[in-house]
């Protein structure tokens, strides 16, 4: 009662419910009506229709403008580390049923309404720890050495990137903002993400109808805890839209098939680099990836020689720069999907195994790095 709108408080002083329990039944209840003697104290200041009905109307709160005005924040909730490890939830139907209400499929909230109740409240009261909407990674060693060579990673922060942003100049900015002259050779790696998110290759998860098939099949994908990849509807959605259900379909039939014999990653083969690199919302993400699917960048070969052009053009002292890497990398591996450098894509990849690179709180989406 304390933020609500109470129309019972005028009715609850002490004398007026002392006079109230002193009259006999009839003035309460009479002839059908109920609430007799009040109908009748206000039988000439209200309409009849107002004094005569029956149905009990209370006061209605907006829950539907509140779900749709504040759906990322409500999607947070539900893709939370915290909300997925409750034993009393089961979050991919929770989820779903939350995507239908998007959809306009239902109308009821209650439900909702309760879960996200239910969910701040035990965080509030019984998590041991006070819930991060941000995981921070460990921090990792700059210098790494490879067959007796040391590669010196220097991680530039940026800002987010936003769609429509001129990645291949803000990038090129960031990188003459805080290179010196040098005698060592040196190159740029770029984080995907950010290409994907300027190019309008990320879309919130409201944004996206999954199909029956991307329900479906996402059911049988294996999650970790380094990226959804295809694990939910929204991402297997835009894996189908971006190259068609028959080939999701046929990457998913030959993968069953070659299981059987101990051969894994054939799905990512038949479905190509461009599914590989599709990844989900996840709640260690700064805002907007944390509630959006995004599709790997588009034409990225492409992306890692533009980019090394630009730096050239700002660059005075470029005889030592080697070139652009444009990466997909987490905890559990490395796939480099543009390469302008002439360094093979093997080493590359061991330079950047332990991911130092990050995009949550630290937002080091660009990382220099200098061979000694």
């Amino acid at each position: 009662m304390r933020f609500s709108i109470e129309g019972r408080v005028p009715f609850l002083d002490f004398n007026l419910v002392r006079y109230i329990f002193s009259l006999p039944d009839e003035y309460i209840i009479k002839n059908g009506w109920n609430k007799f003697i009040l109908r009748e104290a206000t039988t000439d200041l209200l309409p009849k229709i107002i004094n005569r009905r029956r149905n009990k109307i209370g006061f209605t709160t907006p829950e539907y403008e509140w779900f749709m005005s504040n759906k990322k924040k409500i999607f947070e909730i539900l893709l939370s580390k915290t909300f997925s490890e409750r034993k009393y939830f089961n979050r991919t139907k929770v989820l779903s049923a939350f995507q239908k209400f998007i959809d306009g499929e239902v109308n009821d909230t209650m439900i909702f309404w309760r879960l996200i109740n239910v969910e701040l409240w035990l965080r509030e009261f019984f998590d041991m720890k006070v819930h991060k909407i941000h995981k921070i990674k460990k921090l990792k060693k700059l210098d790494i050495k490879i067959s007796g060579k040391t590669y010196s990673r220097h991680l530039i922060k940026t800002e987010p990137f936003k769609k429509g942003d001129d990645y291949v100049n803000k990038i090129s900015e960031y990188v003459d903002k805080i290179m010196k002259k040098t005698n060592k050779r040196w190159f740029v790696v770029v984080s995907e993400k950010i290409v994907a998110i300027a190019q309008g290759r990320s879309y919130f998860i409201w944004d996206i109808k999954p199909s029956f098939w991307a329900r479906t099949l996402s059911k049988y994908v294996k999650k970790t805890p380094y990226g959804i990849g295809l694990g939910s509807p929204w991402t297997m959605q835009i894996a189908i839209q971006e190259v068609g259900l028959l080939k999701i379909l046929q990457a998913t039939l030959v993968s069953v098939i070659t299981k059987f014999f101990g051969v894994s990653g054939m799905f990512y083969r038949i479905a190509g680099e461009t599914v590989r690199s599709i990844d989900g919302p996840t709640e260690y993400s700064l805002y907007p990836s944390n509630v959006s699917a995004k599709l790997g960048p588009k034409e990225p070969q492409l992306v890692a020689q533009n980019i090394k052009y630009q730096i050239i053009n700002n660059q005075y002292q470029i005889s030592n720069f080697l070139g652009v890497v444009v990466i997909d990398a987490n905890d559990i591996g490395v796939n480099i999907l543009g390469n302008s450098t002439g360094l093979e894509k093997k080493l590359i990849e061991k330079v950047f195994k332990d991911n130092p690179m990050g995009q949550t709180n630290e937002q080091t989406p660009i990382t220099l790095v200098m061979l000694s």
